[in-house]
């Protein structure tokens, strides 16, 4: 991570995310105190509570280095008016990681719109790819450079296959390989794709765990895979894909949607959907499949901010993400759930929580 980001003894850094998150502990926590730098840390809470406070907490202590996951920095060029950014100085910021949840390319545009007047810089962004069982780091874009987009194919990518073309899906880099061998593999036949292929993405690498504690069948599952005899290689269960170097996570093994034969990414429905309505926007949504003995269906849930749904109903509102989604994706029109704010479950770092809420329903 010190190569990955530059970081010294000189560093500070700033951060609200939990310690006991990988992202917290070992990117926000330990960099710094490795390095002998400063770090300056707030709760989760209060960041959530008021967002601005984390770009507070950077002017007043000139911070170089703070990061996140993409809820976070879209939180910042959506929920922040604009009388509290007046007066504040971003441009000491060096390095803003994003990552632990897809990058959306949108959010990372917006942000940088959003604080452009105040010093950040799109080079600042250092998005990157990486899990706990990694000691957290795999893959990282470079400093000083803005981030790395690539415009393919949406249906192609639902083949898993990697095609440009203007204007179509928007996919963000998540950088090179950093002190880790990383194979994309077929994850059924365990064969290594060829190149323009999506597939899971396999990790081997001396910061990568031993394996789970007290927990020797999924580890043997997970950490001992082999790749025409060679190994052992950490499963991580993403699947990706690269380009000029560069991997592109594309989204999560057993997150994956298959409507009628189809490969369907439920973090592009979720963000279609957020764009119905302002009383969407920014709030927690999830999707997944559900089988309903004849096929496969889809459930939208969705948090609504009642605030803004001005004079339309809910049920009114429910009919617009089902016309919006059957249209986008040429898929069936999905059932829907509006719920209350954080009616979504969520981790400790704010991410969606799919597979707890298909849980609940099912």
């Amino acid at each position: 991570m010190t190569r990955g980001t530059g970081a010294d003894d000189t560093v500070t850094g700033v951060g609200w995310l939990p310690h006991f998150h990988d992202m917290g502990l070992i990117g926000m926590l330990l960099l710094p105190i490795h390095c002998g730098g400063n770090l300056a840390f707030m709760s989760p809470t209060a960041f959530l509570k008021r967002p601005v406070r984390w770009l507070q907490l950077i002017d007043r202590y000139h911070a170089d280095m703070t990061l996140g996951p993409n809820f976070a920095y879209d939180l910042v060029a959506r929920r922040i008016p604009d009388d509290q950014l007046a007066g504040l100085d971003l441009s000491s910021v060096r390095v803003a990681l994003t990552g632990a949840e897809p990058i959306r390319p949108r959010t990372l545009d917006a942000v940088t719109d959003r604080l452009a007047p105040l010093g950040f810089r799109a080079g600042a962004f250092l998005t990157a790819y990486g899990m706990a069982e990694v000691t957290l780091l795999a893959t990282a874009s470079e400093v000083d450079c803005a981030p790395r987009y690539l415009e393919v194919d949406t249906a192609a990518l639902e083949r898993h296959e990697l095609t440009p073309k203007a204007g179509g899906t928007r996919l963000a880099g998540s950088g090179r390989p950093y002190g880790c061998d990383i194979r994309i593999v077929d994850p059924h036949t365990r064969r290594q794709q060829p190149r323009g292929r999506v597939g899971e993405i396999w990790i081997r690498g001396g910061s990568v765990a031993a394996g789970y504690w007290n927990r020797p069948d999924e580890t043997a599952e997970k950490f001992h895979a082999t790749l025409d005899g060679d190994g052992p290689y950490l499963r991580t269960g993403d699947l990706g894909v690269f380009d000029d170097g560069h991997l592109y996570v594309t989204g999560r093994l057993k997150d994956l949607l298959i409507v009628n034969g189809r490969n369907l990414y439920p973090q592009d429905i979720e963000e279609a959907v957020r764009d119905v309505h302002p009383a969407l926007t920014g709030s927690a949504g999830v999707v997944f499949s559900l089988d309903t003995g004849q096929h496969e269906r889809l459930l939208v849930i969705h948090e609504v901010r009642t605030a803004l749904i001005d004079d339309l109903t809910l049920p009114a509102l429910a009919r617009r993400i089902r016309l919006a989604v059957a249209r986008d994706f040429d898929v069936p029109a999905p059932s829907v759930v509006l719920v209350d704010r954080r009616g979504v479950h969520r981790t400790t770092s704010g991410k969606v929580q799919r597979r707890s809420m298909r849980a609940r329903r099912s």
